[in-house]
């Protein structure tokens, strides 16, 4: 019965070692599964820090476009300031000498005004001795 015995528990054993060794084969499938899986993520993260770099770098290029146009922007309105001063001194200047030459232009228009008076008397006088002298 021992040999018997013996033969049973070398059986079950050569048994549990061929499941052990079926157990593992999957465990070695297995780590071979999640060595493959860990490839796709390091190479996943190679990518994604590559995005990353590639983002970090169009954030810093909006952020100088950003401040680049802040920087016209402040100038144009610097520079539209100056002009509209500029031409506001102008304007007053120009309001000025018209209102002068509007002056002006009144009284010249009056001194005609008494030339033509003055030109419409000597015409009568002249009619006027035109008649009696014939």
């Amino acid at each position: 019965m021992e040999d018997k015995a013996f033969e049973l528990i070398s059986k079950m054993y050569g048994e549990m070692q061929q499941g052990f060794k079926k157990v593992n084969e999957k465990f070695g499938e297995f780590e071979n599964r999640f060595d493959k899986i860990d490839t796709r993520f390091d190479k996943v993260d190679a990518r994604l820090d590559k995005l990353e770099l590639g983002q970090e770098t169009i954030v810093k290029k909006l952020d100088t476009l950003a401040e680049i146009q802040k920087a016209y922007t402040e100038q144009n309105e610097r520079q539209f300031r100056e002009l509209e001063d500029k031409n506001n001194g102008r304007f007053t200047i120009i309001e000025a000498s018209l209102k002068r030459v509007s002056g002006d232009v009144k009284e010249i228009k009056e001194s005609i005004e008494v030339l033509k008076d003055m030109t419409g008397r000597h015409e009568v006088d002249i009619n006027i001795l035109r008649r009696r002298s014939v």
